[in-house]
Parts: structure tokens; C-alpha cells; sequence
């Protein structure tokens, strides 16, 4: 039978799958809100759809990680079914430390990636939700330009009449 630290080492790869997914995912987020701040929209739409491809293949890594680290647990008879990499770790040392080692960097890593992602995935989604609320509001302005409720002509005195389109300003104030 395989000792642990031979059963560790698909986890290991696992993690290290996750890691270059985590910073797949991190380059593609990057590239949208490039995409977003230099108002090339064209490019947004294959991006999202490899955003959507990179996620499906993180949901599947993390899912298999889950699993290869129950599993570990059970052979490692660690308690309960929300066994952790941290706890999956320090029962590997006395079986052997290096791979102890490498199960905590490679968790590490995977936590610095996802962390750096998650931040630039907010940013991207102010970005995003700002540009749609810019556009909302250039289209009720634009719905509205022609609404004699909004239509104003100023006169010198400071006052105003209700204005027609071809002699109206537009009264943002009111």
C-alpha cells in the first residue's frame, strides 16, 4: 500500500494546478480591465467568455482538491469531513516533512494568488458596474432631452420659460 506521502503527491499537483489557474484567472481580470480603462469593448466579450472557461477549470480543481484532501484525511485518520491542508500537512511530518513542506508552500501560494485575484476581480467590478451606471445615465439623459418637462429657455433676468427643442437648454439642476 502507498505510504501518505505518496498519496500526498496528487494533491501537491493539484495545488499546483490551482495555482497556475489562480494566475490564468489573474491575467484574464487584468486584460478586462484593461479592456474597460482603454474603452476597447470588443475585446471584452472573448475575454469573458475565457474568464468563464478559467472559473469552470478552478470549480473543477478546487472540487478535486476537496476530494484528494478528504481522502488524504481518512487515510491519515484525521477527524470529520472538513479536514484541511493545514491539518492534512502536519500529519504528513512524521511521514516525511519535505512533502509536509510542500503541501503548506503550495497552499500558501494557492491563498497569495487568490487573494491578489479576488482584489482585482473587485476592481474590475466597480469598473464595470461604474461604466454601466455612466451608461444608464447618459440614457436618460438622452431618453429625456426631448421632454418638455426638462426644456428650459434662460433668459438675462436669470429666469426661465418652459423652451421648445429648437430653442431649449437642458436644466440639469431642475
Amino acid at each position: 500500500m502507498p505510504s501518505p506521502a505518496d498519496l500526498a503527491r496528487p494533491l501537491v499537483e493539484t495545488l499546483a494546478a490551482e495555482a497556475q489557474a489562480l494566475a490564468r484567472m489573474d491575467a484574464l481580470v487584468a486584460a478586462q480591465l484593461d479592456a474597460v480603462r482603454t474603452r476597447q469593448t470588443t475585446r471584452l466579450d472573448a475575454l469573458a467568455i475565457e474568464t468563464g472557461d478559467a472559473a469552470a477549470e478552478m470549480h473543477r480543481l478546487r472540487i478535486q482538491r476537496e476530494r484528494q484532501t478528504r481522502l488524504l484525511g481518512r487515510v491519515l485518520k484525521l477527524d470529520g469531513e472538513s479536514v484541511t491542508l493545514e491539518a492534512v500537512a502536519d500529519a504528513l511530518v512524521p511521514f516525511d516533512m519535505d512533502v509536509a513542506g510542500t503541501v503548506r508552500e503550495a497552499r500558501s501560494q494557492v491563498r497569495t494568488l487568490a487573494a491578489r485575484t479576488r482584489r482585482n476581480t473587485d476592481t474590475l467590478a466597480f469598473a464595470l458596474q461604474y461604466a454601466a451606471s455612466i451608461g444608464r445615465d447618459v440614457i436618460r439623459v438622452l431618453q429625456g432631452a426631448g421632454d418638455p418637462a426638462l426644456l428650459r429657455t434662460y433668459t438675462k433676468g436669470g429666469r426661465h420659460t418652459a423652451g421648445t427643442p429648437q430653442t431649449s437648454y437642458l436644466n440639469q439642476m431642475g
